[in-house]
Parts: structure tokens; C-alpha cells; sequence
């Protein structure tokens, strides 16, 4: 609950300073869903994945690499509230833009081998 408080704080006083849909915003925005995850705040994860995901594709377009943590989180939420062909899409779609990257494929797989990406329980 704290940690929500001044993750929440930051965002508004970034919010203020670089606007409402600056792309420095998004890495914060994703931090935050995941405390409403760790909450079960579900629908507050999604509402911040939410402007994540409009300011990333916004700024990059909607197959920009920084989709793919964005996607993946909204993958998450969505099987915790029992959306799982919407989850399935999220994740092929995160899949997808990673395949695109080599690097950021390779990333990717070392991070799911050592349990950094989620697991539904």
C-alpha cells in the first residue's frame, strides 16, 4: 500500500512535469500495475496498462519493443480475471514483436528461465 502511495506520487508529479503521455512515463506505469497486481487490483493493473500501452504506441507505434513487457503484464491480469483468449492474444501479440528482435528474443527467454516473468500459480 505504501509502495503504491509513492510509486503513484512519482507518476503525478512526472505526469505534471512531462505531460500526461510522455514516453519516460511508461516504465512507472508498468511498475505501478504490477504493485495493483501484487493487490489484486485488477482492474486498476489494467487501466495503467492501458495508458502504458496508448502512450508506447503513441510515441513508437504498436509493435515497438516496449509493448512487449506492456503486453506481457496485461496477459497476466487478464487470466487472473478469467480473460483467457484475451491473454492468449496479449501474448502472441508480445511474442510477436520480441521474434522481431533477436536481442530482445534472446532477453526474453534468459528472463522466463530464471522466474522473473510471471507464473500463474
Amino acid at each position: 500500500d505504501i509502495g503504491e502511495t509513492i510509486i503513484q506520487q512519482g507518476l503525478n508529479i512526472m505526469e505534471r512535469h512531462l505531460g500526461p503521455t510522455h514516453p519516460d512515463l511508461v516504465s512507472v506505469q508498468v511498475g505501478l500495475a504490477r504493485i495493483h497486481e501484487a493487490l489484486r487490483e485488477w482492474d486498476d493493473a489494467l487501466s495503467v496498462l492501458e495508458r502504458a500501452q496508448a502512450t508506447t504506441g503513441g510515441h513508437w507505434g504498436s509493435d515497438h519493443w516496449l509493448m512487449v513487457p506492456i503486453l506481457k503484464e496485461r496477459a497476466f491480469v487478464l487470466r487472473k480475471i478469467g480473460q483467457r483468449q484475451a491473454a492468449k492474444e496479449a501474448e502472441s501479440r508480445a511474442k510477436a514483436i520480441a521474434a522481431t528482435d533477436g536481442i530482445l528474443a534472446g532477453t526474453l527467454r534468459f528472463m522466463s528461465a530464471i522466474s522473473f516473468v510471471h507464473q500463474d500459480a
